[in-house]
């Protein structure tokens, strides 16, 4: 930062001796320095506030930077006052000590302030807060759902504008839809017909007052609720891992789930209910038309293997190799073997249990 600052500060060039010849004569005793005197002056460019000057600032010195201004540097006659030293010219009265907070003279006294009519109601501030942040959730849906919006497209919009919104409609939704700011996006999205005049507020109001109970709304709403606590509970890996968190970032347990598919392979070939092992290793669904974890081995892996074997075989090539090559087991766990994973109520029966356990052991010791 502080070589950006004195990039910004400009550039001068200043003049001065930087070097000086004095011609000695070795063979006189006395008086052997010759009387010329050789001084070199140059001009150098330098900047104007320099990184040491920044970085080793005197106190009550400053240094104001501005975009397409000069910097400013207060220093010498123009630092900052000092406390100590403004406080020398206070009120002096004869026989009188140093004022302190207690004698310090006033127009006013202690009696006339009460510091409990001056504090805020706190109490109701956490409630207003935790009123609004209960709402957040069906808000954004009914948000999502008003302009045809998807997670990935809402999450493309400027967040602070969103929140600006979000907010309004959660105000208005706290104080029973009668706020006198009221515009045409959320009448609309609570489902107010405008006509092209503009309605009055009393008309609002007797329009809300009048409004029925939309039943399919709050049932939507229940089961979405319901739905949401679902995936929420904790249910896999030792009640540990929720649905939703295996669903929001589903890669992240994929060196995991390949461990334990390599390591218990047998395990996936018994489970006939939910998985086929093909010759590659490649676990499919039980019906086959579903890929959870590719081998890549069996495409181009195992190609690139084969040409290494019979070029290091050949002795005209300039490859050696002192075994056969192997090829590379590139496992990929595909998006299905998630979605299937999170469809099932529980993972004790799949495989005979080894996934809820592997991924047990490995929560179990990220949080230790």
């Amino acid at each position: 930062m502080l070589e950006t600052l004195e990039k910004m500060s400009g550039k001068t060039h200043n003049s001065y001796v930087d070097s000086k010849t004095v011609t000695t004569d070795a063979a006189k005793l006395m008086l052997n320095n010759e009387s010329k005197l050789t001084l070199n002056m140059a001009t150098k460019e330098e900047p104007v506030i320099s990184y040491n000057d920044m970085a080793f600032i005197s106190p009550r010195n400053s240094i104001v930077f501005s975009a397409g201004e000069s910097p400013i540097w207060n220093r010498n006659q123009t630092i900052l006052p000092m406390s100590w030293r403004l406080h020398q010219t206070t009120i002096y009265q004869p026989r009188q000590e140093d004022y302190s907070l207690k004698t310090l003279p006033t127009t006013s006294t202690a009696r006339d302030f009460d510091v409990r009519k001056n504090q805020p109601d706190f109490e109701a501030m956490l409630s207003k807060r935790m009123k609004q942040a209960l709402q957040v959730a069906d808000v954004t849906e009914s948000y999502k759902n008003a302009y045809g919006l998807s997670d990935y497209e809402i999450k493309q919009l400027d967040q602070d504008d969103l929140a600006d919104e979000i907010m309004s409609m959660i105000n208005v939704s706290l104080s029973g839809h009668k706020s006198d700011e009221l515009d045409a996006e959320t009448l609309a999205l609570y489902g107010a017909e405008r006509d092209d005049e503009p309605e009055s507020v009393d008309s609002i109001d007797s329009m809300i007052s009048n409004a029925q109970e939309n039943t399919e709304l709050t049932q939507e709403v229940a089961k979405k609720q319901v739905k949401r606590d679902e995936d929420n509970t904790k249910r896999y890996a030792g009640n540990m891992l929720s649905r939703k968190e295996l669903r929001d970032n589903p890669h992240s347990f994929d060196q995991e789930i390949i461990a334990v598919n390599s390591a218990n392979l047998c395990d996936f070939k018994n489970d006939k209910p939910n998985f086929t092992v093909d010759s590659y290793q490649t676990l499919r669904s039980a019906d086959g038309s579903q890929v959870y974890i590719q081998n890549g081995s069996q495409s181009q892996s195992l190609q690139d293997a084969r040409k290494l074997n019979k070029a290091a075989k050949d002795k005209k090539t300039r490859v050696f190799a002192e075994d056969d090559i192997q090829s590379i087991n590139a496992f990929t766990v595909q998006n299905a073997f998630y979605d299937f994973l999170a469809s099932l109520d529980s993972w004790d029966t799949v495989a005979h249990g080894v996934i809820e356990r592997g991924l047990k052991d490995v929560l179990t010791q990220d949080r230790s």
